[in-house]
């Protein structure tokens, strides 16, 4: 009966989630294409390159490369879109589910089965993950935010179970190994959560007054847990140092990935914003984590030791924006990974609260779930009969109560997340439809003109880079070009010689142009259309590339007004402008062949 009423709650919790990920399913960031060409050139014999015998590192995650790599191989480079879309889906239901097995971990030994509030507070945890409408983006994105959010969670799970058994076992470090592999951050979680174990290692037993206890817990410090936290130690520094190595061997002797160059001093949004929408809201905002930290100070006794490593990595995930920086890309991928976490984290706050208020509603001590005779029964050693106390002879319904309770707590988080679901479902179908008019239509342009030997230069090199998977492609904002990414300053903001980018001679040049505005219709008079970054504005505007590349010819009757991108593909001397849909903004990207090469023919 349990297990069956475990599997109806996992699919109620399971279906806001799907019904989200199908109304943001066509949508996939064109980055997450860096990593299928990556995986594409390896599964093929080229190596672990992103352009034959360039040996850069341009991708975030080599664990999600290599996953990549063995879906391309297997099963071909044209299922490989889909199936790699479809595991990060599948990660994203993993890390939901184990949001309510945290909970439940976390209170392993010290919850009763009938406990209405720690159970409510588990499936409440799922809940808040499940119908995050950010959380669910990036398990549509194609991008390794998902598998990083469920590897994440199930190494804290494992290290709850591991206090739970008295500081035994080494698996959240195995897993942690794993994560060292996914992201560039998982070394300083690790910290984190080691720090954390040797918190509930280094406090004192529940009874301290007690000195044989005491005994046995300095020998449980002195032995067992130093034992741990040592060889957790050696084994995540012993993967940090192997992909140091592998680093430092396969990519020319760098220490570090190119693309840290490449976004070193982060992106141009503001990390408070960031992080609460992708942390703080979801969980009902600041009156939601003030009511958790209220039952969480209320119920400080009765806070399982587990939950401090919890606590330890989402604080961390939480203030990681204001030290690395924040990105462009939708849904706030780098906060949403420590959502399951920090949803652990809040429900269980608001269990104990509940559960405080539970104890002080009842006038019969002994009937409460938690009652004096009950923990006294317990500490002498005695079974205590499910039918002996009123509490039991209803648990079945009083358990409905709670879990229905979770359920519309969870909907209710969910509706007031309503505004930025359908803020995020509007951009998401626009770039979708963005991505087919223009960096799909270029891809295919590219594939019909250029030559397998060709070299394309251009800023957004995910679905171009996979689609032209045998011309060479020059990446002049850096994450795949090693001078360029350590050129001074900021990401889309090089400075460096255009001359670089013009001495390679590339057949194709893609620049890019933006101007204030509504997708898709036709500009008013005046608008000033520029290029989008400053780096193609100075290669632009180099004499070698207006001789070389740029083509200025008549442009078609100013009263058409579908031929507008023909009109300032003639004026700006391309040969081509695709538009790509984006929010109050013209997105254009414009094709300038080099004279005499294939493409200009």
């Amino acid at each position: 009966m349990r297990r069956r009423a475990t599997l109806i709650l996992a699919v109620l919790v399971a279906l806001p989630f799907l019904w989200q990920l199908s109304r943001c399913w066509p949508y996939t960031n064109d980055d997450a294409f860096i990593t299928l060409r990556y995986a594409w050139n390896l599964a093929h014999g080229r190596g672990l390159v992103y352009n034959a015998g360039e040996h850069v590192e341009g991708f975030t995650s080599l664990l999600h490369t290599l996953l990549a790599a063995a879906v391309i191989a297997i099963g071909g480079g044209a299922r490989a879109y889909a199936t790699m879309k479809a595991l990060g889906a599948a990660f994203g239901l993993a890390a939901v589910l184990l949001s309510a097995s945290l909970v439940k971990t976390v209170f392993a030994g010290r919850a009763r089965r009938d406990d209405g509030p720690i159970e409510a507070a588990a499936w409440l945890a799922a809940g808040i993950v499940a119908v995050s409408p950010a959380f669910v983006v990036n398990s549509a994105s194609g991008l390794e935010t998902t598998l990083f959010a469920a590897l994440l969670a199930l190494a804290v799970l494992l290290g709850v179970r591991e206090v739970n058994r008295g500081m035994r076992g080494h698996a959240s470090a195995l897993v942690f190994a794993a994560l060292i592999l996914t992201r560039p951050e998982a070394p300083l979680l690790f910290a984190a959560h080691w720090s954390g174990l040797a918190v509930v290692a280094l406090l004192p037993p529940h009874d301290a007054s007690a000195p044989m206890e005491l005994r046995a817990w300095r020998r449980l410090w002195r032995l067992p847990a130093v034992r741990k936290l040592l060889v957790d130690g050696l084994l995540v520094a012993g993967a940090v140092a192997g992909l140091l190595l592998f680093r430092h061997g396969y990519f020319d002797g760098e220490w570090l990935p190119n693309t840290y160059y490449a976004k070193r001093s982060g992106f141009w949004a503001p990390a408070f914003p960031y992080m609460r929408h992708g942390l703080l809201v979801p969980l009902g905002g600041l009156t939601g984590v003030a009511l958790a930290l209220a039952g969480l100070l209320l119920g400080r006794q009765q806070i399982p030791r587990g939950l401090i490593p919890v606590g330890a990595v989402a604080v961390t995930g939480a203030v990681l924006p204001f030290i690395t920086g924040t990105d462009w890309m939708i849904g706030y991928r780098f906060s949403v990974p420590f959502l399951p976490l920090a949803a652990t984290c809040a429900a269980t706050g608001w269990g104990l609260l509940l559960r405080r208020g539970m104890a002080l509603c009842q006038h019969d001590e002994g009937t409460t779930v938690f009652g004096t005779a009950t923990r006294a029964a317990s500490m002498r050693g005695e079974r205590v009969s499910p039918v002996a106390t009123p509490a039991s002879s209803d648990g079945g319904r009083r358990m409905a109560t709670w879990m229905a309770l979770a359920v519309a707590a969870a909907l209710a988080l969910g509706a007031r997340q309503h505004a930025m679901r359908l803020g995020l479902e509007g951009v998401l179908s626009l770039r979708a439809r963005g991505y087919q008019t223009g960096h799909r239509a270029l891809a295919a342009w590219i594939r019909d003109h250029a030559r397998p030997s060709d070299v394309i230069a251009l800023m957004d090199i995910g679905i171009v880079g996979y689609t032209c998977i045998d011309q060479t492609v020059l990446d002049i904002s850096g994450l795949t070009d090693r001078h360029i990414a350590k050129s001074p300053g900021g990401f889309l903001k090089k400075s460096y010689d255009p001359a670089y980018v013009l001495d390679r001679q590339p057949d194709v040049v893609v620049l890019t142009y933006g101007a204030p505005g509504q997708s898709y219709t036709r500009p008013p008079k005046g608008t000033g259309i520029r290029y989008w970054t400053e780096v193609e504005a100075q290669l632009g505007q180099q004499p070698r590339f207006v001789r070389d590349y740029v083509r200025v010819r008549t442009p078609p009757p100013e009263d058409d007004d579908s031929a507008w991108l023909e009109t300032f593909a003639a004026t700006c001397g391309a040969a081509r402008v695709f538009e790509h849909g984006h929010p109050g903004l013209y997105y254009l990207l414009a094709v300038f062949p080099r004279t005499g090469s294939a493409s200009a023919r």
